[in-house]
């Protein structure tokens, strides 16, 4: 189960809290991650680290990438919680300025190769 102290440390950091607000959205691959919020693979991988350490995300894996999204424990056990964030995530400019963008890379296909099939299997 997931400690109380471990998820409010994974979210207090900003780069952590804008990866969760795109994963409310929708599974996304490291690149697309790291393509939105304009940083290194290297670097947004360590914070999906931190976040699936805690227990807020998981991992699918396909072949060498993988594909993270939102823990459905973490929502079941922390639904209040992540309603609120859900809420905070939409009302306010930087969050939103962060989903436009990831709207715009999921349109151009602007990813990995892998990313680019899924994206054209799901169309």
């Amino acid at each position: 189960m997931m400690e109380l102290f471990d998820i409010f440390k994974a979210l207090g950091d900003k780069t952590r809290m804008r990866i969760m607000s795109l994963l409310s959205k929708q599974e996304l691959c490291v690149c697309q991650i790291s393509e939105v919020l304009k940083m290194s693979q290297p670097n947004a991988s360590k914070h999906l680290h931190r976040l699936r350490y805690s227990g807020l995300i998981v991992c699918r894996k396909l072949s060498q990438w993988c594909f993270y999204s939102i823990n459905e424990d973490f929502i079941f056990n922390n639904t209040v919680l992540f309603q609120y964030l859900m809420g905070e995530w939409s009302k306010h400019k930087f969050f939103t300025d962060d989903t436009k963008k990831l709207n715009n890379i999921l349109l151009d296909f602007k990813c990995c190769k892998v990313c680019m099939q899924k994206s054209k299997d799901t169309l």
